[in-house]
């Protein structure tokens, strides 16, 4: 009702009371106005929302907090029932539109019975005094296998269910803590089966300032998987050349004493982080590592420092073994290089008078050897005046040298 023309003087606004003063973008704020006038409050807005009228001189209404972070003033007009409609403006209240705080775990993939330790964290925190969770997980994939305190400093407590699958934790820190916060770390194992997948869910979250005042935060849940690593696949294995000498020192012909190993490697999931090759037993490193080109291809070139001989056959499986980036291990492939012995034209090992008289049989075209030459490879041992690289033909000097060799008067072929 209106009560005076006269009333000249406007409404008092007593106080404004913001719930609660630091809201997400866009959320909402309850408003409660108290405001008195000898004619009567007309109505009462906040930031031109009209306020109830929730009696007792009190009006009281919700706003919706602007949608860009920063500190806000709200206003509050109350008009009077008068005549002329005075009104009172205040606008000393203020509000903070904040981003919330968000509480996080990452995603979990172990293999079948591994393990890992995770942080539960809360990023974008502002004066942090309590954190509260109630955390679910399925006690048939995963089990939590240990719980630590995080940043909080002046108490951590924690209660863990295996077998229903569940934990829960508090922490104070009375000046409270800013930014992003590790509530807790937590060392998750894996009890299923491959392929299992267990949702890590904050099933219940609290979090106070030194104020006492909630914190605005959303959840973040994690997901724990078990999975099998796929390892690598190695294919196109290749050696250039398939057969080589012996390498005791003596100068050879240019590339009959070394080979060109290469490999294909790849990894479905992931990728390879070694590829080492067994040369043992030519003499060299039972883990030689392989040299990475470019794309898929690995490669090493090797020579045969020593040779165990196993006459006739003198051809040596190399084992490849590549490693992924997930521990993954392909050990099954090999690369077969064959080593000989110069001099040994005869094939069983040795370098030695038989191989003189095969030299010879050859050369004067008696059978068998004439219709099975021997190999320049091995039996080129010398050359014109005893030049140690050889000549590219297989005939009497080179009986010569073995002959020689074989009565202790010059050094291994």
């Amino acid at each position: 009702a209106i009560i005076s023309a006269n009333d000249t003087t406007p409404p008092v606004i007593h106080s404004v009371v913001l719930d609660p003063t630091v809201v997400a973008p866009n959320g909402s704020i309850n408003v409660i106005v108290t405001a008195t006038d000898a004619s009567g409050i007309a109505s009462v807005t906040a930031d031109g929302v009209s306020l109830a009228d929730a009696g007792s001189d009190t009006w009281e209404g919700t706003i919706t907090a602007a949608g860009a972070p920063g500190t806000y003033n709200v206003t509050v007009v109350a008009t009077d029932a008068s005549n002329n409609s005075n009104a009172a403006t205040d606008n000393s209240a203020t509000y903070e539109a904040r981003l919330p705080a968000t509480m996080y775990i990452e995603d979990v993939v172990v293999m079948p019975g591994g393990n890992m330790t995770v942080p539960i964290m809360v990023f974008d925190t502002v004066d942090m005094s309590v954190c509260e969770i109630n955390f679910t997980y399925d006690p048939t994939v995963v089990r939590m296998t240990d719980v630590a305190r995080g940043d909080m400093r002046y108490s951590f407590k924690f209660n863990v269910n295996n077998g229903s699958g569940w934990m829960r934790a508090n922490a104070l820190d009375v000046d409270g803590l800013s930014g992003n916060v590790t509530f807790a770390y937590l060392t998750l194992t894996a009890v299923g089966n491959k392929s299992d997948v267990s949702e890590m869910e904050f099933e219940d979250s609290r979090l106070l300032d030194v104020s006492f005042k909630e914190i605005v935060h959303i959840r973040r849940n994690g997901t724990f998987i078990i999975w099998e690593n796929v390892p690598p696949e190695v294919t196109n294995v290749s050696r250039a050349p398939d057969t080589i000498l012996y390498d005791n020192g003596r100068p050879r012909t240019p590339g009959t004493n070394s080979s060109l190993l290469s490999a294909y490697v790849t990894d479905a999931d992931g990728s390879i982080t070694t590829v080492t090759i067994n040369l043992s037993s030519i003499g060299g490193s039972p883990a030689q590592p392989m040299e990475h080109i470019s794309g898929d291809l690995w490669e090493v070139t090797t020579s045969a420092t020593e040779v165990a001989i196993n006459a006739p056959d003198f051809t040596h499986q190399l084992a490849i073994t590549a490693t992924d980036d997930d521990g993954g291990i392909n050990d099954t492939e090999s690369i077969e290089l064959t080593v000989l012995k110069r001099g040994d034209v005869n094939g069983d090992g040795l370098v030695d008078e038989m191989d003189v008289d095969y030299i010879s049989n050859y050369v004067a075209g008696l059978e068998p050897e004439a219709s099975n030459p021997p190999g320049v490879l091995a039996g080129d041992v010398v050359g014109e005046a005893g030049d140690p690289i050889g000549d590219g033909v297989v005939d009497m000097m080179d009986a010569l040298y073995i002959a020689k060799y074989a009565s202790g008067m010059v050094e291994e072929p």
